[in-house]
C-alpha cells in the first residue's frame, strides 16, 4: 500500500480519510509535481517528466470539527494552554515573545467550530478565539499574560506588565495591583517578580511577591526582590525580608520559580560569577558578603548547585583574571584572604589561590593583598623572608626582589620597586631601569603614555621607564586627577609665577611656547 503526506508534515496510509496529526480531509489529487501533468489515479510515475507521484492532503477547513477535545482543538492555535479550572483555561499566543493571550472554554462553541472568522460577536464573552483575545473592551491595552481561574478570579498582564484581576466574564474589577518587571522573561518554567499593592489585602504598602505562570501567589513578604546578573540561567534573586525591620538591609537568596529561601536575609551583598570550568562546563558562583556586630566585612563563595566553596568567614576574596587576554571565563580564579594581622605599621595577609571547586593551588603570605597582570599572565605578591617575589598562579616566580619591602606593577612588563626607603623601576627580567635613590619619590601608579610621575629635591616632574626626562623636574605640584585623565596634556604649578597651567611632554604650553616662556612673560606683565 502506498504512502500519501498530509500538508502538516504526517505520513499516513494510503486509504486514510483524515489526517491522524492534525483532523485535516484527505483530498486525493492525481498531478505530477515536476510538471503538473495530469495523471491516471493508478500512475505512480509521471509519463511526461518520470517524476515518482507522492499523495498529497490539503486542508479543507481551518477548524477540527470532529476533535471534541478542548486541549486538542485549541493546541492549533495557542502555544501555552494551561489547565481548565473554573470551566476555563489560559491560553498565549507566544511564550517567548508573547502579543495575545485570553481564556477559552472546555466547550468549544459551535460557532466558533464552524465560523473561523467568527471575532468579537459571539455571545460568549469568556471565550476568548478572538483575533486580538481582548479581555474588555474597555480594558486599555492587549493582555500578553493571563493566569488560571480559581473561585471566579484570574490575574491578567498586559505588554508593560501591569497586572490586574478579572472575572470570568472579561470584567476587569481590579486596575493595576501590581507591576511583572521583565514580563518577557516570565515562562512556564520561570516565577515572576511583581512589584504589589493588592496582590495581598493585609499589606498597606507596596511591597514585592513571587507569582507563578498559573497566577498563584508563591511569596509576598519581601520588601524587595531583585534578579542576579545570571538568574536567566538560575532563577535566583536577592531578597530583603518585609517583616524583619530591623534587618537594616540585609539581603537573602531565593529561587524565583519556587519561591523557596536560600539564605536567610543576613548579608550585606551578593555579587554574581558566571564562569567555565577546566572540564568545559559553565557554572554560576555568588560572591557573598557579611558585617557581623564590630562591622567587620567577611566573604564566602556559593555554588548554588553543590552549597558553599568557601563558608563566609575571609576577610576578602576577589575573583581575578582579565578579559583582555585568553579565555576570561576559563581563566578565572579565587584569591582568598585567610587571615590578616597587623606587623610593625603594616599588614601582613596569609593569602591563598584557589580553585571554584574550593581547591587551593598554593598559600602564601604578603603585604598586598592585591594581583596584577603581566603579558596575559595572573600574578600574585609573595613576601619570601626579607623580599618579594612576582608569582603566577600556577607557582612560576617571575621576578625576585630580594632585598624588597614592596613591589606594585606599573604596567607594560614594569614594577616599581621600594627598598630602603629608596625607589627603583624593574623590567620583567628583574633588571633595574630606574635605579633605587635616583628619585626621591615614584609618584605614579600606573604608566601613562609612557610617562611616570617622580618627584625629587621636593619638586616634580615626568620620567620614561628608563629614566630619562619627559618633563623637567621643576615643579612644585602636579595635579593627578586632570593629568591621570588627560595626558600628555598635564596640569602644573610652577615654584614662582603663574598658578595652573596645561603642558605637554615637550614642556609646550598649548600656546606652544615652553613652559620657561610662559613663565617668563606672565613674570614681565606683572612686574610692569
Amino acid at each position: 500500500m502506498l504512502e500519501i503526506q498530509c500538508t502538516c508534515g504526517a505520513t499516513l496510509k494510503e486509504d486514510s480519510k483524515f489526517c491522524s496529526q492534525c483532523g485535516s480531509k484527505v483530498i486525493k489529487q492525481k498531478k505530477c509535481q515536476g510538471c503538473a501533468n495530469p495523471l491516471e489515479p493508478n500512475d505512480i510515475f509521471c509519463s511526461q517528466c518520470g517524476t515518482k507521484y507522492v499523495e498529497q492532503i490539503h486542508h479543507v477547513s481551518t477548524f477540527n470539527t470532529d476533535n471534541s477535545d478542548p486541549v486538542t482543538w485549541y493546541k492549533q492555535y495557542f502555544e501555552y494552554i494551561g489547565e481548565f479550572k473554573d470551566g476555563y483555561a489560559p491560553v498565549i499566543n507566544n511564550i517567548k515573545n508573547p502579543s495575545h493571550a485570553g481564556f477559552v472554554s472546555s466547550v468549544i462553541p459551535e460557532k466558533l467550530k464552524l465560523k473561523k472568522d467568527y471575532l468579537a460577536k459571539t455571545d460568549f464573552p469568556q471565550t476568548y478565539i478572538l483575533a486580538h483575545f481582548v479581555i474588555n473592551k474597555n480594558f486599555p491595552s492587549n493582555v500578553v499574560w493571563v493566569g488560571e481561574f480559581k473561585g471566579g478570579k484570574a490575574l491578567i498582564a498586559n505588554a508593560d506588565g501591569e497586572v490586574h484581576i478579572i472575572d470570568v466574564i472579561g470584567n476587569v474589577e481590579e486596575s493595576r495591583i501590581g507591576t511583572i518587571r521583565d514580563i518577557g522573561q516570565f515562562t512556564p518554567t520561570k516565577g515572576a517578580i511583581v512589584s504589589s499593592t493588592g496582590l495581598n489585602t493585609k499589606m498597606l504598602r507596596e511591597y514585592d511577591c513571587i507569582i507563578n505562570f498559573k497566577g498563584q501567589l508563591i511569596r509576598d513578604e519581601f520588601e524587595y526582590v531583585q534578579k542576579l546578573g545570571y538568574c536567566d540561567y538560575h532563577g535566583l534573586a536577592t531578597f530583603v525580608d518585609l517583616k524583619n525591620e530591623q534587618s537594616n538591609n540585609k539581603v537573602g537568596l531565593l529561587s524565583i520559580i519556587s519561591g523557596k529561601k536560600l539564605l536567610e536575609a543576613k548579608f550585606s551583598n551578593f555579587d554574581d560569577e558566571y564562569i567555565v570550568l577546566p572540564d568545559g562546563k559553565k557554572r554560576f558562583f555568588i560572591i557573598c558578603s557579611s558585617i557581623n556586630s564590630s562591622y567587620a566585612e567577611s566573604f564566602g563563595v556559593l555554588d548554588p548547585k553543590k552549597g558553599w566553596v568557601f563558608k563566609p568567614q575571609y576577610s576578602s576574596i576577589q575573583v581575578i583574571g582579565d578579559n583582555d587576554f585568553g579565555d576570561y571565563e576559563r581563566d578565572k580564579k579565587l584569591l582568598v584572604c585567610l587571615s590578616s594581622k597587623e606587623e610593625e605599621y603594616e599588614t601582613m595577609y596569609r593569602m591563598a589561590v584557589a580553585n571554584f571547586d574550593g581547591t587551593i593551588l598554593f598559600e602564601y603570605s604578603s603585604i598586598d593583598n592585591n594581583y596584577c597582570i603581566m603579558d596575559g599572565t595572573i600574578c600574585v605578591y609573595v613576601k619570601n623572608g626579607n623580599g618579594v617575589s612576582v608569582v603566577s598562579i600556577d607557582n612560576r616566580v617571575i621576578i625576585s626582589c630580594p632585598m624588597a619591602e614592596n613591589v606594585s606593577y606599573l604596567g607594560d612588563g614594569f614594577f616599581r620597586v621600594h627598598q630602603d626607603g629608596k625607589v627603583g623601576v624593574v623590567n620583567k627580567h628583574g633588571q633595574y631601569t630606574i635605579p633605587l635613590g635616583q628619585f626621591d619619590h615614584m609618584r605614579s601608579y600606573k604608566i601613562h603614555d609612557g610617562g611616570i610621575k617622580v618627584q625629587h629635591n621636593g619638586l616634580e616632574g615626568f620620567v620614561d621607564v628608563q629614566g630619562n626626562v619627559l618633563v623637567p623636574i621643576m615643579y612644585k605640584d602636579i595635579r593627578d586627577e586632570y593629568s591621570l585623565d588627560e595626558y600628555p596634556r598635564i596640569l602644573v604649578y610652577p615654584v614662582e609665577g603663574p598658578t595652573w597651567f596645561y603642558i605637554n611632554y615637550k614642556n609646550e604650553t598649548d600656546g606652544g611656547k615652553t613652559a620657561g616662556e610662559y613663565i617668563m612673560d606672565w613674570k614681565i606683565k606683572n612686574t610692569n
